[in-house]
């Protein structure tokens, strides 16, 4: 019978052949993150904005998400009617 190794169950087996991946995965998985909650929570962007560390450049993201978030609640009515005034379109 062989002797228990030390190592969680199943580790050796999950990882065996695979390579190390690069720093970059992150930033790519990171920005994936941000665009989904771009898309469909903007709530949870801001809150997530709210609790980044506090600097110049943690505040202008956080009035960004902010005002993407208040954009997403506009209907597409009000977006039309706004466009078209800033169009300055007469309607026939």
């Amino acid at each position: 019978m062989p002797e228990p190794v030390n190592e969680p169950l199943g580790t050796l087996d999950l990882e065996r052949g695979m390579r190390p991946s690069p720093a970059s995965t992150f930033r790519t998985i990171a920005l994936n993150a941000v665009l989904l909650l771009l898309l469909f929570n903007s709530e949870g962007l801001v809150q997530w904005t709210q609790r980044l560390p506090s600097s110049p450049a943690s505040a202008w993201i956080a009035e960004r998400a902010a005002d993407w978030n208040r954009m997403m609640h506009v209907s597409p009515a009000e977006m039309f009617e706004s466009v078209r005034n800033l169009l300055k379109v007469e309607q026939r």
